[in-house]
């Protein structure tokens, strides 16, 4: 699947998240498959528990880490599309 920056993101409500420390642990009930993310990973599970626009996420994320908003976005369009591919999360059109 092919996520825009115009996309919106949700988690998929068939996923369990829990945090631990500074990592969350994922069961999709679907698949039955465990999955853990680190800070990063976890910050965005959290920022997208409510439906976002990914270019608007992308701006908030840049406001809190030390990397450029071309970087990010490169890094969060690759997560993204990764969660996407396991089913984890729904995309919308904007």
């Amino acid at each position: 699947m092919s996520i825009g920056l115009h996309h919106q993101v949700v988690v998929n409500p068939a996923v369990f998240a829990a945090s631990l420390d500074n990592s969350a642990v994922l069961l999709d009930i679907q698949s039955g498959r465990y999955f853990e993310f680190d800070t990063v990973g976890s910050d965005i599970w959290t920022r997208i528990a409510q439906p976002r626009q990914v270019d608007a996420l992308c701006a908030d994320l840049a406001a809190d880490y030390d990397a450029t908003i071309d970087t990010i976005r490169a890094s969060v369009l690759t997560f993204l599309t990764q969660l996407a591919d396991k089913g984890l999360i729904e995309v919308r059109d904007a």
